[in-house]
């Protein structure tokens, strides 16, 4: 479940309780002139033996729904995981002076295998009964054409240049969309400073 699912769903559920807590509020104080104070005692009793049911029901749902969350997050992580391997082969094969098919295979499969995985993930954007839509993360493309366009040719070294150039600007355009979805906050104690000490060992 997204991040946006989730938080969806999180208001519908504040929005119904602050329904009824408003309601009852109404019924308790006699604010409803369309009802008699005898019907509104009546609707204030119903209430109290309904808002207890009402309140599992959705304390249930929440469980369930941040259960899925936590499924989700889990599958990014190792679907990240994933793409970095798949980042690290192919940059690496770009820089390579004694590149060979195997190494070519090794990398291809590294980051063929990423495209399929974001699939088990997320779906195609648009995608319907009659509708392909198209793939969520396309920089991912970018890299393994990158790749492709290098194939088994011996080292060159402008080549090499402008592939790990191309190969940067997909994983940053990447990187900058994909891990949105994580929500991560910022640390409690970073450490911001280069070249940076232990203060206790100064």
């Amino acid at each position: 479940m997204t991040r946006r699912q989730l938080s969806k769903r999180i208001r519908i559920v504040v929005a119904i309780l602050a329904g009824m807590g408003i309601l009852a509020f109404l019924l308790k104080t006699n604010l409803m002139p369309s009802l008699s104070t005898r019907q509104e005692s009546k609707w204030y009793g119903f209430g109290e033996d309904v808002f207890p049911l009402v309140v599992a029901v959705l304390a249930t749902l929440l469980a369930s729904w941040f259960q899925r969350r936590s499924i989700f997050i889990e599958s990014l992580r190792r679907l990240w995981s994933g793409m970095i391997e798949a980042k690290i082969d192919l940059k690496d094969y770009a820089r390579r002076r004694d590149r060979s098919e195997e190494r070519y295979v090794q990398a291809l499969g590294a980051i063929s295998r990423s495209i399929d995985e974001v699939r088990g993930v997320y779906r195609n954007v648009g995608e319907s009964d009659s509708a392909i839509g198209l793939f969520p993360y396309e920089p991912l493309h970018d890299m393994r054409k990158t790749l492709e366009g290098l194939g088994c040719e011996p080292y060159d070294k402008e080549a090499s240049a402008r592939s790990v150039e191309a190969l940067d600007q997909a994983w940053n355009a990447l990187r900058y969309r994909f891990l949105a979805e994580f929500d991560t906050p910022e640390p409690t104690s970073p450490v911001t400073t280069r070249g940076s000490r232990d203060p206790r060992r100064l």
